[in-house]
């Protein structure tokens, strides 16, 4: 396995990290190996939605999707009956 040093790091992300593996009672480098491997959650929920789309559009792309999508939301009275 590879080793890494960290220099530099904040005070309170330290604190944080100390606070965290004492809770637990692991090691400091338990700690930080989990702590980066949750870096893919939000509020404790993984997630694998489309938020990174959200704003993405410009208004003019979101009226033109809207356009192509009118055909498709017809309903053919004849496949109905």
């Amino acid at each position: 396995m590879k080793s890494i040093t960290l220099r530099d790091m904040p005070e309170d992300i330290s604190r944080r990290i100390a606070a965290r593996a004492q809770k637990t009672g692991a090691s400091l480098n338990k700690t930080v190996i989990e702590m980066l491997s949750e870096t893919e959650t939000v509020k404790g929920r993984r997630h694998s939605d489309l938020d990174f789309l959200a704003g993405a559009w410009s208004a003019e792309e979101a009226d033109e999707l809207g356009r192509l999508l009118e055909k498709h939301r017809l309903i053919d009275a004849e496949l109905w009956k």
